[in-house]
């Protein structure tokens, strides 16, 4: 993993870089160049960690539950421990409120 940041970081350079500077600079980059190149710089490559640490864990079947200005949140482990416990312990009751149903059939036609 720290292969792949320091190689986005690379990119992100060259890409600045490549990108060049043209009279008359945006007004983010304060009238400087090299500040412009900074700022590019900067937004390519935190572009590319977002996408790089979103699709990491989406390998290892995380999705986000929200995506914000603020950054990405994902959902609490004992969150989802507990979701699927209690989806498990529902797979139950329903099994034994439909057995329950059929003895109650079954008595109600043998009467």
């Amino acid at each position: 993993m720290p292969v792949l940041v320091i190689g986005l970081l690379v990119v992100a350079v060259v890409a600045g870089v490549a990108a060049g500077v043209d009279r008359p600079y945006p007004d983010y980059a304060l009238g400087s160049g090299l500040l412009l190149v900074l700022v590019r710089l900067v937004a390519i490559w935190a572009a590319a960690l977002f996408v790089l640490v979103v699709g990491d864990q989406a390998l290892r079947g995380r999705l986000p539950i929200e995506i914000s200005g603020r950054g990405v949140r994902y959902a609490a482990e004992e969150r989802v421990d507990e979701v699927v416990g209690a989806n498990g312990d529902l797979g139950d009751r329903v099994e034994a409120l439909e057995l329950a149903v059929e003895a109650f059939e079954r008595g109600r036609s043998h009467s």
